[in-house]
């Protein structure tokens, strides 16, 4: 019979809840039973309550635990090879903790402090830290976290051993991690760094993240201490699971952001999705924005977002951009700032998709060689859009392809790169006919050849029809998968549009998009590319409502709505902002027409689309929207200035704004002054 066993008998015979014939009653059947507990025998019996063995198990527990930690402590006591540090220790009982001896404090942080400690079973040393200022209501979670995120076994990642309780009136959580004899980088950067071993401690930590990541593991709370360079110069990440609540801070009311204790992490290197608490999209990107946040640190001394309280911090991460490193730390290779700015966008889609591709860029920066083009990544960008379900952006994004040229992004290069992998995955699906993941790749990148297709003038009718297929069939083994409808419904808000350029009615196509995005929504009332797109398919039917003689008032609403919902659920997404404005545009164009006053339509326009511009420069429709609402406000000078933007953007559109600008100069030449714009004094 086991310990455990043995030694819940003694204390419910102490107790008097059982008598000795009772109690051998059943030790026959946990004896001739494998896996049986004592415990829950005389419960299944009816012999002792649920609470009565749940109270007796945790007894039980923690006197064998004391017993055997017992019986190490007095074998260490006795071992010649103790370390002298261990043996003066042992001096102190209030250093003693189970089978660990607490020798040396090695840190303090917000949660508690950490313990240079020795594992006397194990006879080597561990990290022992104590959580005394962790909120109690988020105890269980935050240990459980720790500990599952532990199972990943590898040499540069610090492993979480074990979790707990202590013992005595006031019980303190505390986590066992391993070891690592070294210096964090945050004490590195104090001591001098130069900008070559800077970025190759965050290269060395990436590919540890990125074997991370194949085990299904996020850190959430990369930071300059969670690096440590050991004496062989081999850089380890620890503290995985462990991002703590901000907890005491008041976040005080505002759209934007959550309760304080939503937010786990570190201000100043979170990414905008955990400033937010946006849990669902969390990703491998969130913790490339975390580690490019500790190569900003690492570059110049400080995080790229710094404030007075925490609050300020997420604020700034959600609005502002940091200032490039090199205005910091002048001398760094124009590169480090492009890997910064792609890495630390506040659009995860626009940040480098694994720690992989980030190591590698970063070892192209120290073997001085080009890194990846604008157009490679513009590339990845539009296909990792589309597996987000935001079809506008991908749309966007492939123009940028094909617009930009070059030999990496040349059309031909691109659709047989598309060809290459859709075979690939046909084969897989040979294999395994049920496999969602597998069919929805291959939907995704013949929905990308259709619309590179389409944007060459070719038709793109046999790649939309594939897609479809694909699409249709991932909604069929996943009813309840949200992003598989908003897939379906792409495939059809695209086809939509295409026959919309030809002349042709689109509209049983928008609505069987809506259908499909109203059930996506149903599914995950969080979606954010739900509401984007089914907004734009409301806009896009109060157009044709519009064109037909009928009235688009009450689509150009709902549109308002959902893309409202959309923003509310992430701020910063500048297409959002964007097609926000868009539609308030026209809203406000139709009620013009009838009359009616729209200057505070036409403000809010200009507001979405000036944050739209801030957050994505390079964004075309937002400049060029923004001049139609500078012109109808009388503002022409601000007008021709964001169509000469758009211009810049996009020199294609020549025929179109020119003409535009010339009629805006007209204007300021009758007028004679200039109002001064209203967000940009």
């Amino acid at each position: 019979m086991k310990e455990e066993d043995v030694e819940f008998g003694r204390i419910v015979l102490e107790r008097g809840l059982l008598t000795q014939r009772d109690l051998d009653s059943v030790v026959g059947e946990v004896l001739g039973s494998e896996g049986a507990e004592l415990g829950a025998v005389l419960r299944n019996r009816g012999l002792l309550s649920e609470e009565q063995v749940n109270e007796i198990s945790e007894e039980v527990r923690k006197s064998v635990r004391l017993r055997k930690a017992k019986s190490i402590l007095d074998k260490l006591k006795t071992a010649p090879q103790v370390p002298p540090e261990v043996a003066k220790a042992l001096q102190q009982p209030g250093l003693h903790m189970g089978k660990y001896v607490r020798v040396e404090e090695i840190g303090q942080g917000r949660l508690g402090a950490a313990w240079k400690t020795w594992d006397a079973e194990e006879q080597k040393w561990k990290v022992l830290k104590l959580l005394t200022n962790f909120r109690r209501g988020h105890v269980q979670e935050f240990l459980e976290d720790a500990l599952s995120n532990g199972r990943i076994v590898h040499s540069r990642l610090v492993r979480c051993h074990e979790t707990g309780m202590t013992e005595g009136s006031l019980s303190i959580p505390f986590l066992v991690l391993d070891y690592v004899d070294g210096t964090t980088l945050e004490k590195l950067r104090s001591e001098g760094l130069s900008w070559e071993r800077a970025v190759s401690v965050i290269r060395d930590a990436a590919w540890a993240l990125q074997d991370a990541h194949e085990g299904g593991v996020l850190h959430l709370d990369l930071k300059p201490g969670n690096l440590i360079v050991d004496r062989e110069g081999r850089v380890h990440v620890t503290d995985f699971g462990q991002a703590p609540p901000l907890g005491s801070v008041d976040l005080k009311a505002t759209s934007l952001f959550p309760k304080a204790a939503d937010i786990r992490g570190t201000p100043g290197y979170l990414a905008p999705e955990q400033a937010m608490a946006r849990k669902h999209d969390f990703s491998v990107r969130t913790d490339v924005y975390g580690l490019a946040a500790t190569l900003y640190f690492a570059l110049t001394g400080r995080a790229p977002f710094e404030a007075e309280t925490p609050v300020n911090a997420c604020i700034k991460t959600v609005q502002e951009e940091p200032s490039p490193a090199s205005e910091l730390a002048p001398g760094l290779p124009p590169d480090l700032d492009r890997i910064l700015a792609r890495a630390l966008s506040k659009d995860p889609v626009q940040r480098y998709e694994s720690a992989r591709q980030l190591a590698e860029e970063l070892e192209r920066v120290l073997q001085s060689k080009p890194i990846e083009s604008d157009e490679a990544m513009r590339f990845t960008q539009s296909l990792s859009a589309l597996h987000a379900g935001r079809i506008e952006e991908a749309i966007y994004l492939l123009k940028e392809v094909i617009r930009q040229g070059g030999d990496v992004s040349r059309h031909d290069a691109v659709v047989r790169k598309l060809e290459e992998g859709e075979q690939g995955l046909t084969l897989a699906i040979d294999r395994q006919k049920k496999n969602f993941e597998v069919r929805t790749q291959r939907g995704i990148l013949r929905l990308s050849k259709a619309i590179l297709l389409s944007l060459e003038g070719k038709d793109p009718g046999e790649a939309c029809k594939g897609s479809l297929d694909d699409f249709t069939k991932a909604v069929a083994l996943r009813p309840e998968h949200s992003m598989a409808r908003v897939h379906s419904a792409n495939i059809l808000i695209f086809r939509a549009r295409y026959a919309r350029a030809l002349g042709k009615n689109p509209l049983d196509l928008f609505r069987m998009a809506s259908k499909e995005l109203d059930e996506a929504v149903k599914f995950d009332s969080t979606s954010v590319a739900a509401f984007h797109n089914r907004g734009t398919v409301y806009f896009y039917i109060a157009r044709e409502a519009k064109r037909l003689g009928e009235d688009p008032d009450e689509d150009f609403l709902r549109a308002v709505d959902d893309l409202t919902a959309a923003l509310g659920l992430e701020p910063a997404d500048a297409y959002v902002l964007k097609d926000l404005g868009v539609v308030k545009v026209a809203l406000a164009k139709h009620r013009l027409s009838l009359g009616k006053k729209v200057k505070d339509l036409y403000e809010q326009a200009l507001d979405h689309l000036t944050k739209a511009t801030r957050l994505n420069a390079g964004l075309y429709g937002a400049w060029f929207e923004r001049g139609q609402v500078h012109f109808a406000l009388k503002a022409f000078n601000h007008a021709i200035r964001d169509w000469e933007r758009a211009l810049e953007i996009d020199s294609g559109r020549a025929e179109a704004i020119r003409p535009l600008i010339e009629e805006a100069r007209a204007w300021t030449v009758k007028r004679g002054t200039v109002p001064p714009d209203p967000l940009n004094p």
